[in-house]
């Protein structure tokens, strides 16, 4: 990482993020076990992590774009599901973040 970016409240403001603060504190909010929900954060991290890095492989390996290789894959209309999946993964992004950005002004 580079230093000045490091070393800078801008770069501590990129990395410490508060909408990853507290989607890994609902786990322990909703009831469940400290220990074991990092455990289940941890695995999900590792398994998420190894499917994107194989996807990913890919790609250079064969020597085509990835957005190319993922249309092959699914076919025309199975690239349909996982655009919708994304489509509704970004809205509750920006719902999360506009909510704790709200909450967060309210609050000072």
């Amino acid at each position: 990482m580079d230093t000045l970016l490091a070393s800078s409240p801008f770069g501590l403001a990129a990395i410490c993020k508060l909408r990853r603060l507290s989607t890994g504190a609902l786990a322990v909010v909703l009831g469940g076990d400290v220990v074991w929900s990092l455990v289940g954060l941890l695995v999900g991290q590792m398994l998420g992590a190894a499917v994107m890095s194989l996807h990913a492989l890919q790609g250079p390996r064969l020597g085509l774009p990835q957005m190319i290789l993922s249309r092959a894959q699914f076919g025309v209309f199975g690239a349909v599901v996982p655009l919708v999946l994304v489509c509704v993964m970004y809205i509750g992004f920006s719902a999360s973040g506009t909510v704790l950005a709200g909450r967060q002004w309210l609050n000072y």
